[in-house]
């Protein structure tokens, strides 16, 4: 790369914009959103605000030799991704004393999540491959040769060779981000002497395309720095790489159309919450956003407040503390995403809500079983996406604990979060336990209770189908014994006996006939409870009658034996 220029900071301040006119912030916004934008940095205090877009690595190098002054105490450097801006990442992060192993992890997440994706691509593709019915009279010459194989795909014999030589460390490390970028509750926490840095999954807002109840996230590092070693005054954000789907461009342009501006709609709510921020440090975004209650970011106002050094409100910002109280609200708000989070909770509750109707309705015994084939697959996912979720906020909660108690270093060499900051933390951290984390677990033994309930309606309908079932048997074998005298009576009138058969008339065989036949109703349908308790009498008694002809037989046996043992004694 050669050499370094010398610093060029008349060339780098002219970069910077008036963050506060209009059409700064109009070109600031639009460029947030722009899937090439690489970076911005912020320059801001109660007062002004300037921004310059897309800087260079050279402009970087100058930025380090820029002294902050009273108008712009504060920075916020964003990188939009770490794919075509390593060297520069690198380059900041050794300006603020970021671990070697910190600077590659950073730097390394977009290149292995790619080496991950395109491998699973391939893995899909081979699978696939693999997977269709060969063609035995296919006319194909192979062809092999010994480096590539037959057909140029290596045998598993050269596969297996292939992997064996690679060096380990890439092996390991290609594993390790398989696994960590494919945990949603993953996190990582790294402090220096003039850093502390956190890396997590966020939340972001959801399309109206995403039926999925986990929200799309994306990983981001936010870093807490000091510019000067003295105070706490500067915030880096960097986020992965846009994870979005290309569009297929070779279809009709309508269709082209559309999944482009999906994919520009999706990538606006992956930064929705930083651009959010972003708006809200010109004084064109803070009067846009005054009466939003949610996404109100209040970073820059409070620190104007204090309008006279006479007259100073109790929740003035002394002017020595305005770099750290600044730069630790733009962290807490880079941090919370509210509007992100609220609908995981409206989201779990039409879910369940929906498959509290259809598990009611399957206790109908003409519900189809087709339309019920699925509520167990159903409720599997809803729990698993419950538990995801209740892993994910938990993972919030240990960040938020882990910044509210840094390590135990000196004072002087440990960044300072602001109390302000660290009392926002505190709230966040309570509405993450008694918002998400309460509901999710009532949720989740909501889901329990209604897959008791849908095993239990399932156990009803089989028993209710069993007793119609024995319901039918019943009335069968009802039929069957009613039938079985005129079957009788039909039988004796058939045989050929000569001595009766001259005696036999129809008249004779009807009358026989319906006399039985009117027996046998009256016996089976008016009698038939008589019948079932004097069966069960009878049941009774003979079990009694056995009882005692195995007790007499037991007493006799036993008598035998004494008269035995009696002879053999007076002998």
């Amino acid at each position: 790369m050669g050499e370094p220029r010398p610093p060029n900071l008349a060339a780098l301040k002219k970069k910077f914009e008036d963050f506060d006119l209009g059409e700064v912030y109009d070109k600031a916004k639009a460029a947030a959103l722009d899937p090439e934008a690489q970076n911005f940095v912020v320059l801001f205090g109660p007062q002004h605000a300037k921004i310059a877009l897309d800087l260079g690595l050279d402009d970087f190098r100058d930025l380090q030799n820029w002294n902050n002054d009273e108008d712009y105490p504060i920075r916020w450097i964003n990188f939009w991704n770490t794919t075509k801006q390593e060297d520069v990442i690198d380059h900041i992060g050794q300006d603020y004393g970021f671990t070697r192993r910190l600077r590659a992890s950073i730097t390394a997440w977009d290149k292995y999540r790619r080496i991950v994706k395109d491998q699973s691509a391939k893995e899909n593709k081979e699978k696939k491959k693999q997977s269709e019915p060969e063609n035995i009279h296919s006319t194909v010459i192979q062809k092999e040769d010994i480096e590539q194989g037959l057909n140029g795909v290596p045998d598993k014999h050269a596969r297996s060779h292939t992997v064996a030589i690679q060096p380990r460390p890439d092996l390991e490390e290609l594993s390790y981000f398989r696994l960590v970028q494919s945990s949603m509750n993953y996190i990582t926490v790294d402090h220096g002497e003039r850093f502390t840095c956190i890396g997590a999954n966020w939340l972001h807002l959801r399309s109206e395309h995403d039926k999925q109840l986990v929200p799309p996230k994306h990983w981001a590092w936010l870093t807490l720095c000091s510019t000067s070693g003295k105070c706490t005054d500067t915030v880096i954000s960097i986020h992965e790489e846009p994870n979005l789907e290309e569009p297929n461009l070779a279809g009709p342009p309508e269709d082209a159309k559309v999944a482009l501006e999906r994919r520009l709609k999706e990538l606006a709510f992956m930064r929705y919450n930083t651009v959010a921020v972003l708006k809200q440090l010109s004084l064109i975004g803070i009067a846009r956003t005054k009466d939003s209650a949610l996404s109100l970011k209040a970073i820059r106002e409070p620190l104007g407040r204090e309008s006279s050094p006479r007259i100073r409100s109790s929740t003035a910002v002394p002017r020595e503390r305005i770099a750290e109280v600044g730069s630790s609200n733009l962290f807490y708000y880079l941090f919370e995403d509210t509007l992100a989070v609220v609908p995981v909770l409206s989201s779990s509750k039409v879910a369940l809500e929906h498959l509290t109707k259809r598990i009611l309705r399957s206790a109908r015994i003409k519900e189809k079983k087709t339309a019920q084939s699925d509520i167990i697959p159903e409720l599997h996912k809803l729990g698993k996406d419950l538990r995801l979720l209740q892993h994910l906020f938990k993972s919030y909660k240990t960040l938020i604990q882990t910044i509210l108690t840094p390590p135990d270093t000196d004072v002087s060499e440990r960044i300072k979060l602001d109390q302000q900051a660290r009392d926002r933390f505190r709230r966040l951290g309570d509405r993450l336990q008694l918002l998400m984390l309460n509901t999710i677990k009532e949720y989740l033994n909501e889901k329990s209770e209604l897959s008791s309930t849908y095993f239990n309606l399932t156990a009803q309908k089989d028993s209710q189908a069993t007793a119609q079932l024995t319901q039918s048997a019943t009335l069968l074998a009802k039929l069957s014994v009613l039938f079985l005298p005129i079957s009788f009576v039909t039988s004796y009138f058939s045989i050929e006996i000569p001595g009766l058969m001259d005696s036999y008339t129809p008249k004779t065989y009807w009358v026989c006939f319906g006399v039985v036949a009117a027996i046998s109703f009256l016996c089976l349908f008016f009698f038939a409870r008589l019948l079932m308790v004097v069966s069960d009498r009878l049941d009774a008694a003979s079990e009694q009658l056995a009882q005692r002809v195995k007790r007499t037989l037991s007493n006799h046996k036993h008598k035998h034996k004494h008269d035995d043992d009696g002879d053999d004694h007076d002998d």
